[in-house]
């Protein structure tokens, strides 16, 4: 796990996204919301899908921290 985090830290795609999951499974989905969004920025395949399915619908609800 320290590998992964400290591989997301410096901007990994492939890490991000996964660390993004791990969040996410955990519950933590502000800050795997902010994982998918920086792994897509990358342009991670499976983290813009990710993103487009799950952050923007609820963005486009409204929730601030989608929006953000």
């Amino acid at each position: 796990m320290d590998w992964l985090v400290k591989s997301a830290g410096q901007g990994f795609p492939n890490a991000l996204y996964k660390y993004g999951e791990i969040l996410y499974d955990s519950r933590q989905y502000d800050t795997a919301m902010v994982m998918y969004a920086l792994a897509a920025a990358k342009g991670f395949k499976k983290a813009v899908k990710m993103f487009n399915d799950w952050v923007v619908p609820m963005a486009k609800q409204g929730i601030a921290e989608a929006q953000y």
